[in-house]
């Protein structure tokens, strides 16, 4: 007690006890927290480290693919010259023609005398003699080996003997024809070691790095750009002063461990972190990739939280440690949202990596046994149709990805036409029907209340949503579920131009659970449910049609049930476009419609009642055969009976048949089906249909039809848009700088009595077209990605070219870029109209005849 009184009595005393035990605490609290960060600074260079020897591995793997590539077209190319019967002359020139690289050569060597052709002209002899230590293992593997798959079998690096360059070789066995027999020798896909390193780039954050593949010497294989030597255990122990026993122990570890790392001194004098990683491709090569450790991608320390903590504990320690809580409650929050972006990622990385093998390996192996079965026209047709859905698919995923990016950048924009509402919902049937019929759905499409059939939309964009909802319920329901479209219109509230379209998609499949719901329109995600993971889907196809029905201003509703089914509604206010369908009237009517869908046999009649018809209705194919014999025995036969393909009691052939033997072939009978018309024509027909139309019935299918049964209307139908006769006899000028693309386009024209010419780029384009005399070419196809003048320059120089001819020439953009920011460039630079690639010749011939069309009245 007495201590405790002289305590406060000196205040000075009191003081510095207090100021001690303070600075006691503060030291305390700065020692823990330097030594916290301090470890924490070690584990975030352990983790970078970690990272980047990861990036390395990965190198390793792009690596890995990028030979595989260059060991495909070499196998390829020898497969076409085994399968052909060829010379060396022949098969040399065929192997110049088909590469389109111009830093690849192709060499053939005999065998046994190394001696053979390259395929550069100007030195068209090769030898490899005092090559064969270099070559020798990759060529007796190209002799012996099947060499049916596309493991890469390469030479060791060697100086090119035709140019001199240090080159790599892919090798495969061909036989050729000689003196009335044949002989083997070994083609070979020459690659300037140089095209690698152009592949083997690090991705962003390790722009210093550098990356080198040695062999089992250590000799470089690739070097970096800033090393002299020629070794790279020369190099290590010229920037690092090592005793033999320790360079020795370097090169044991670096050339026989599967992988590892060390930290050594790079050239420049800097301490770097090395990772090295031996390909499985090929054990005697290492993938060495160093980086200086103070470029690694370490996640800096935010040094204001210890002053905040040293400030704080020593003001107001509880103020204070309230708010570490807080603050690292944010931290957590914020390390669980990036761990689950990350999975997502990766899952979608995963997802994708699947997604698009499947099907080039559908593509790559089709490709492969039309080119082994060439003579076999049967197999090589039902490859290439292979190939076409593989690739169109492959062309959705891509799709897909750079929509995504469009959206998340903000740069998605609308490309509004004119468009047919019926000819969008043929078409969505037309894509879907084939996975509906393999997982034998029931399957029902209905429309109600159309009244404009053409609106002003980007057409695209609509088919998008359309076709991401029910791809999705043909994807998620199962085998011998329902699916089904409805889609009807209503009156607008945005103006009296405008109408609101609803487009609802029903399915009986596995539906969503609650908790899924809310994340459902986020990209890349997909639920966690065992029943799906079988299943293909990027993640992405919901957030797509999510911000698609955003940016029109619509709304989009889900309601859903596990293990029931889902049904997603999308509204759409659209402006009306000029073009209607008022005209479409036919005389007074009585016809009979049979269909076992109420709701069904409730909007035909809404459709039949505008075009001025009346029907009566019949439930099933009996009911129909019934009603349709009492109105031939009492005189007044319907002028056409509508049937149902798949009824209960009596389907629509059996009941066409029955109408056939009791009414006779006076009455027109109509099949109708949701089903591909491929798979109920022919048997309708037979059964003494007149013909058949597709569900759902739109005003201007079934005035087509009827008119066309019933000779209302003797005006001449419409000629198909994929029709060219009139475009037959037109010369077409087509700038285009890749032969295939050249090739493709050529072959598709003159398959259409088109004639072209080809301009290798945009210059020779408006030289040719200058030089040419009038009505020389009809109209110019415009690639946009040209070198030397690109697309939109050429279109400008034509445009502002002296001769009425040549500036008023119709011009076709035909390029892979196709948003509608890039198609308004095109119009901008002064062409007419724009294709896509990869080229659809319905949407081409379309835009050939438009543009034709446009530049004679805006001319004439």
């Amino acid at each position: 007690m007495e201590k405790a009184k002289s305590v406060y009595k000196h205040p000075a005393v009191a003081w510095a006890i207090v100021i001690t035990i303070n600075v006691i605490v503060v030291g305390i609290m700065l020692w823990a927290s330097f030594d916290y960060f301090s470890r924490q600074l070690a584990y975030r260079y352990d983790l970078a480290q970690n990272n980047f020897s990861s990036t390395v591995n990965t190198m390793e793997q792009i690596a890995y693919g990028y030979l595989r590539s260059e060991q495909t077209f070499c196998s390829n190319w020898a497969s076409y010259v085994n399968g052909n019967d060829m010379d060396i002359d022949e098969a040399i020139r065929f192997a110049r023609n088909v590469n389109s690289d111009k830093q690849v050569m192709t060499h053939i060597v005999y065998f046994d005398t190394l001696e053979g052709v390259c395929s550069r002209e100007e030195s068209p002899t090769v030898s490899y003699k005092g090559l064969e230590e270099l070559v020798s293992d990759s060529f007796e593997e190209a002799r012996t080996c099947n060499m049916e798959g596309t493991h890469p079998h390469i030479t060791h690096p060697y100086i090119n003997p035709t140019n001199g360059t240090w080159s790599l070789g892919f090798c495969h066995r061909v036989t050729l024809k000689e003196n009335g027999g044949t002989t083997d020798a070994v083609l070979i896909r020459v690659v300037p070691v140089s095209e690698f390193q152009s592949q083997w780039l690090f991705p962003t954050g390790y722009d210093t790095a550098k990356l080198a593949v040695i062999d089992s010497e250590g000799d470089f294989i690739i070097r970096p750009d800033t090393v002299d030597e020629n070794n790279f255990f020369e190099y290590v122990n010229v920037n690092n002063a090592l005793s033999e026993a320790e360079l020795n122990d370097i090169k044991a570890e670096v050339l026989t461990a599967y992988d590892g790392d060390m930290t050594l001194m790079n050239g420049g004098g800097t301490q770097s972190f090395y990772s090295y990683h031996k390909l499985e491709f090929n054990t005697d090569w290492v993938l060495i990739g160093y980086i200086a450790r103070e470029n690694l991608n370490v996640t800096p320390l935010d040094l204001t939280i210890v002053t905040i903590v040293i400030v704080g504990f020593a003001a107001l320690m509880l103020i204070d440690g309230g708010y570490v809580l807080i603050i690292n409650r944010r931290l957590k929050a914020s390390m669980a949202e990036t761990k689950l972006a990350n999975e997502a990622k990766t899952r979608f990385l995963s997802s994708m990596s699947h997604d698009i093998r499947t099907p080039m390996n559908a593509i790559i192996g089709m490709t492969a046994i039309a080119t082994r079965r060439i003579d076999d026209r049967e197999q090589v047709e039902e490859c290439l149709k292979k190939i076409t859905l593989a690739s169109n698919h492959l062309l959705t995923l891509i799709n897909d990805v750079l929509d995504i990016s469009k959206v998340e950048s903000g740069k998605l924009s609308m490309n509004p036409v004119i468009f047919s509402l019926a000819e969008s919902v043929t078409n969505l049937m037309n894509i879907t029907r084939s996975n509906i019929k393999d997982k034998g759905l029931h399957f029902d499409v209905r429309v109600r209340n159309i009244t404009f059939e053409y609106l002003y939309a980007d057409e695209l964009r609509i088919n998008q949503i359309f076709i991401n909802l029910l791809s999705n319920a043909i994807k998620y329901t199962p085998i011998g579920g329902s699916v089904s479209i409805d889609l009807s219109e209503t009156l607008s509230d945005k103006g009296p131009n405008m109408t609101r379209l609803v487009y609802t998609v029903a399915d009986t499949g596995i539906g969503i659970s609650e908790e899924f719901m809310k994340d459902m329109y986020n990209a890349f995600t997909r639920e966690n449910d065992s029943r799906i993971n079988g299943i293909q889907g990027t993640g992405l196809g919901l957030a797509i049609t999510k911000q698609l029905v955003d940016l029109m201003e619509g709304t989009i509703d889900v309601k859903s049930k596990l293990g029931e089914g889902t049904v997603f509604t999308v509204t759409l206010d659209l402006p009306v476009a000029d073009k209607l369908t008022d005209d479409f009237v036919l005389p007074p009517l009585k016809l009979l419609v049979a269909d076992d869908d109420e709701i069904f046999l409730e909007s035909a009649c809404e459709t039949f009642k505008s075009l001025g018809i009346d029907a009566d209705t019949a439930a099933n194919g009996r009911e129909a055969v019934d009603m349709t014999v009492s109105r031939h025995e009492s005189g007044n036969d319907y002028p056409c009976v509508i049937i149902d393909w798949k009824m209960p009691v009596m389907d629509g052939l059996e009941a066409t048949k029955e109408i056939r033997e009791k009414v006779g072939k006076d009455v027109p009978v109509i099949i109708i089906s949701a089903y591909d018309r491929n798979d109920v024509e022919e048997d309708a027909l037979k059964a003494g249909a007149n013909g058949f139309i597709n569900k759902p019935l739109f005003r201007s299918n079934v005035y087509s039809k009827l008119n066309e049964l019933l000779k209302f209307d003797s005006s001449p139908a419409p000629a198909a848009e994929d029709n060219a006769e009139d475009l037959k006899g037109l010369n077409i000028l087509v700038a285009e700088d890749n032969d295939i693309n050249w090739d493709i386009i050529q072959i598709t024209l003159e398959f259409y009595g088109i004639t072209s010419e080809r301009a290798e780029n945009g210059k020779v384009c408006v030289e040719k077209i200058n030089e040419a005399g009038k009505g020389t070419y009809n109209a110019v196809l415009m690639d946009i990605q040209m070198p030397v003048m690109n697309g939109k320059d050429a279109a400008r120089a034509i445009r502002a070219s002296e001769k009425d001819y040549v500036r008023n020439v119709p011009i076709v953009a035909m390029t892979a870029d196709a948003f509608a920011e890039d198609i308004a460039a095109c119009k901008e630079a002064g062409m007419n109209g724009h294709v896509a690639k990869p080229l659809d010749t319905k949407k081409l011939l379309k835009e050939l005849r438009s543009a034709i069309q446009e530049q004679n009245s805006a001319h004439c």
